[in-house]
């Protein structure tokens, strides 16, 4: 488990409180190094109209002892966010793809704004380097490599070179999840599709022997939160991977037809359906502004959206967490 923090004081900024945003600031304000030391505080960073009408679960953070800031990410220039960050040793971006292309390039360059600016006022450097956990709570970016069908993976390779480049000034973390776990059951995406009574689908993207990494929010912000307190050792400027399972399509198959005969016995099970690389470089083809068809395309090549499980930081550290057959049968309905 985590020890005392490192510094005296640990600010901690988290941008965003979406699907990401609320377990990770949940698990930071209930963490035992946050209950047990006043010198570290937690405090959410959002949108003036988010902040001025708060959504209950926004209002609940409260009660965790989390404290609260307005700012316009996408409205402020650079400065103006240094400006906001400076005040705070770690940052942690919870805003994801949904916030626009090139959001998490603007934030790096304000990560490094701020990180000039804390400098500047504090000469003798008494204060800690500043720490950044960028939003890259996702695959492999860096073995998937530039240029893939899903070109907003290439804004996050160059967020990496721009952090390894500046690591005098910047401390980073990068947690890689694999894809979220509802993400992967979700009918959206297209792997996973039950109609209730009926049956349904499973299909594989590019081979049933193709291997996923899967990890849910609850886990990523439980996981985070441990990363970002650990200092035996203290993590810093590397890449930490987490997983609550890692499965082949075959493996999800076989989760969905257990589910299914756990919750209704005598159902038929699932039918199996594979997805070539060929078929959907071709649906791609069709729409290339579709951005589930550019995912699709991208995992269907098995590079860089699976790790071993038995070599996780939750796996080393004997953290619980949820694996992909009890999460199903929780959350599917059959």
């Amino acid at each position: 488990m985590a020890s005392e923090p490192q510094h005296q004081s640990t600010k901690i900024l988290v941008l965003g409180a979406g699907e990401l945003g609320l377990p990770i600031l949940q698990s930071l304000a209930t963490h035992p190094v946050t209950q047990s030391s006043p010198d570290v505080t937690v405090t959410l960073l959002l949108r003036p109209s988010s902040l001025a009408s708060p959504s209950p679960s926004i209002t609940s953070l409260q009660s965790f002892g989390v404290q609260m800031i307005a700012c316009d990410i996408a409205s402020s220039s650079i400065d103006e966010v240094a400006q906001v960050f400076k005040g705070y040793d770690t940052i942690v971006s919870c805003l994801g793809y949904a916030s626009g292309p090139g959001t998490q390039l603007k934030l790096v360059k304000a990560v490094l704004a701020t990180a000039s600016l804390r400098r500047a006022e504090d000469a003798e450097r008494k204060r800690p380097k500043l720490r950044y956990f960028p939003w890259q709570f996702g695959v492999d970016y860096a073995k998937i490599g530039p240029g893939s069908s899903q070109d907003l993976f290439d804004e996050q390779l160059e967020v990496r070179r721009i952090l390894r480049s500046h690591e005098d000034d910047v401390e980073w973390v990068i947690v890689s999840t694999g894809v979220f776990m509802s993400y992967l059951f979700s009918e959206f995406f297209g792997i996973v599709e039950l109609k209730q009574g009926e049956g349904g689908v499973v299909r594989a993207l590019g081979s049933w022997d193709n291997m996923l990494t899967v990890t849910t929010v609850e886990d990523i912000g439980k996981l985070t939160a441990e990363i970002l307190f650990t200092q035996h050792p203290h993590i810093a400027n590397q890449i930490v991977y987490v997983a609550s399972d890692t499965l082949s399509y075959s493996q999800v198959g076989d989760v969905v037809d257990f589910v299914v005969q756990h919750k209704r016995p005598g159902g038929r099970k699932v039918k199996r359906e594979l997805w070539t690389v060929e078929h959907l470089d071709e649906e791609l083809r069709k729409d290339p502004n579709d951005v589930l068809k550019k995912y699709r395309a991208t995992f269907a090549r098995g590079e860089g959206v699976a790790w071993d499980f038995g070599e996780t930081f939750n796996w080393e550290r004997g953290i619980e967490v949820v694996r992909a057959r009890e999460w199903a049968e929780e959350h599917l309905s059959v």
